[in-house]
């Protein structure tokens, strides 16, 4: 199976597929990021599904055209060359049928023929397609309601094989001449050949948005990267955005650690607002904060002192509740890492830190100038209650570890933060002066427990939680989120401590290192090295910052895509990939180094920074 380094990501903001180095796309759901496969090759190379294109006695090198998400494969061959754009025809609107994947092949030198190989596998392999041909240029195969839709350039030799569940398609191509091959995923065939330049629609949509961001110039290529990444992470009819466009994909490399990430996790709205924030992405910020708010407008029905609601951790892309974890048995896995999973039973544990999650957000979006609805201070002042009534409990924490509960560090820690915001808000929440009082001794009592229970005063740190000896990445983000003060020398022992404990070679960090209940191990987590980094920067370590922000950099292929994990030995990627918080943190630890650098506050600060 290829290395996962060695994928790049395409999509039209409903779904999106993973294209290898090689040319061959071995993942692809349709119609949207949860929808069960059509390809998935990545899962099981022989039963999965793919649309493979032979290279053999070509180089092939592949790469992002650049501020799109466009791929372009350029295959070398000693009497010829020819290149492949891979893409899918981005669609900005809620509802969408149908859906185009195109392979566009263009001839650079001498003459080539170009096969391909196309075997879907709907419904997780589940499903056979049977091909049938209804013109010589259209081929369709029936997937319950809709059908694949296969064009064909003119000229092109197609051979049906395996009873019709998969298509040989050959292509002579001439130096200068472009032809397509094109996957309609629709009910009835909508393309007809029309006179369209599906390319130009595509490469003027992604550099026309991209115009509208705002990027550092000492990584501006890597942020618009991850920018884009984020964008074909979201959603369109929702705003949602998902962890990763992947399922099952192993921490540890024939372990079990295999988990489904396309859903939508609250706690990482905060985040992810800021970093949209941050690369002047309003309109995708504003989206998603929308739909972390008809979420929440959900909780605010239970708004009396009787009523005990559970809010979800995650949701699926249309904001609903997320209630089951299946396992395909059928799958070998990728590289035998086996169970593969689909759905995710850690959405029903209780994780303290989203209640302090979602208020921070409400307290971000009001620094920037939206004005608190009465809907947005009913949830806000109910999920403080709910910090009120539950802080003391254990819960899973962010981790979401399967065994045992504990008094995580960092739920605590997020309570804190949810009612040091709601107090920032009492204003505008229309809190009386003897609430206040009250939220002020329950601020108070938080912090005094997190210190007296949680802190290791011998070595002048903190512990993921009181009953182990064990240290968190999450220590990190305490200064980030103002629990410490980035000016008290107590902030940068932590910042020592955690990372003695968990970094191997300065930058590659372990979320914790002690045993979780579950088989196996796990890689390095990428977005650990980008909290490391931004806490750096904000306690004034500004060159320690960039030269462990740029020495990081060489671990990242040439097309800028991050993984959710790394092993440091080897540097192969590993989990759910490209992951959206690796790309949240890489923004955010940009904007630390760019805010704090010694010259002075010199970039736009979003105004919940202060």
């Amino acid at each position: 199976m290829e290395p996962i380094k060695d994928y790049l990501l395409i999509g039209d903001l409903h779904t999106a597929a993973l294209v290898s180095k090689t040319g061959s796309i071995d993942w692809l759901c349709l119609p949207h990021f949860d929808s069960p496969s059509i390809f998935a090759a990545m899962l099981d190379e022989k039963k999965g599904g793919a649309w493979t294109v032979e290279t053999k006695g070509y180089a092939v090198d592949a790469k992002y055209i650049p501020d799109t998400a466009i791929v372009e494969l350029l295959c070398t061959g000693k009497k010829s060359a020819f290149t492949i754009h891979d893409f899918m025809l981005p669609q900005p609107k809620e509802d969408v049928v149908p859906h185009f994947m195109i392979r566009k092949v263009t001839g650079v030198s001498g003459g080539s023929t170009v096969k391909f190989s196309l075997c879907p596998r709907p419904r997780y392999a589940k499903q056979e397609a049977a091909f049938r041909r209804k013109s010589a240029r259209l081929f369709q195969a029936r997937i319950g309601e809709r059908s694949l839709w296969i064009h064909v350039p003119v000229g092109a030799r197609v051979r049906r094989r395996n009873g019709g569940g998969k298509l040989d398609i050959a292509i002579d191509i001439q130096e200068g001449e472009s032809k397509a091959v094109i996957l309609e995923y629709s009910y009835e065939s909508r393309l007809r050949f029309q006179d369209r330049d599906l390319e130009g629609e595509t490469k003027n949509f992604w550099q026309d948005w991209v115009m509208k961001g705002r990027f550092f110039d000492f990584c501006r290529a890597e942020l618009v990267r991850s920018a884009i990444t984020l964008k074909l992470m979201q959603f369109y009819p929702s705003g949602g955005i998902i962890a990763a466009p992947t399922t099952s994909l192993p921490e540890e490399i024939g372990g079990s650690r295999n988990w489904d990430y396309r859903y939508v996790w609250l706690r990482d709205a905060t985040f992810t607002l800021y970093a949209l924030f941050v690369l002047g992405y309003t309109e995708e910020a504003q989206k998603f904060f929308r739909f972390v708010e008809d979420i929440a407008a959900g909780f605010s029905e239970c708004d009396d002192e009787q009523c005990d609601v559970s809010i979800p951790i995650m949701f699926t892309i249309w904001g609903e509740h997320l209630y089951k974890e299946d396992i395909l048995s059928h799958f070998g896995g990728y590289q035998q890492s086996r169970p593969v999973r689909i759905g995710n039973a850690a959405s029903m544990q209780q994780q303290l830190d989203i209640y302090g999650s979602l208020v921070d957000a409400y307290y971000f979006m009001m620094k920037l100038g939206l004005p608190l609805s009465q809907r947005a201070r009913s949830i806000i002042l109910l999920l403080v209650r709910k910090i009120e009534e539950h802080w003391k409990e254990p819960d899973s924490g962010i981790w979401e570890v399967r065994d045992q509960l504990r008094h995580f560090t960092y739920g605590k820690v997020m309570s804190w933060v949810g009612v040091d915001r709601a107090l920032r808000m009492a204003d505008q929440l229309g809190i009386s002066d003897e609430k206040r009082k009250n939220l002020g001794t329950l601020r108070e009592e938080i912090s005094r427990w997190v210190w007296e229970n949680c802190f290791d005063k011998q070595r002048g740190t903190f512990l993921q939680s009181p009953d182990v000896h064990a240290q968190d990445a999450t220590n990190f983000l305490f200064v980030l989120l103002q629990f410490l003060d980035r000016h008290d020398d107590r902030t940068k022992q932590v910042i020592q401590s955690t990372c003695e404990e968990l970094c191997k070679n300065n930058i590659y960090i372990y979320r914790y290192q002690n045993e979780d209940g579950l088989p196996g191990g796990e890689g390095a987590f990428i977005l650990c090295t980008y909290w490391y980094i931004a806490a750096l920067a904000a306690v004034g370590e500004h060159q320690k910052a960039l030269q462990y922000f740029e020495e990081f950099n060489t671990a990242i292929p040439a097309h800028g895509l991050i993984a959710e994990e790394i092993d440091p030995k080897s540097g192969e990627y590993l989990g759910n990939y490209p992951q959206a918080f690796s790309h949240i943190g890489y923004i955010m630890a940009a904007y630390y180094i760019q805010r704090y650098k010694p010259s002075g506050e010199d970039v736009p600060i979003p105004p919940s920074a202060s």
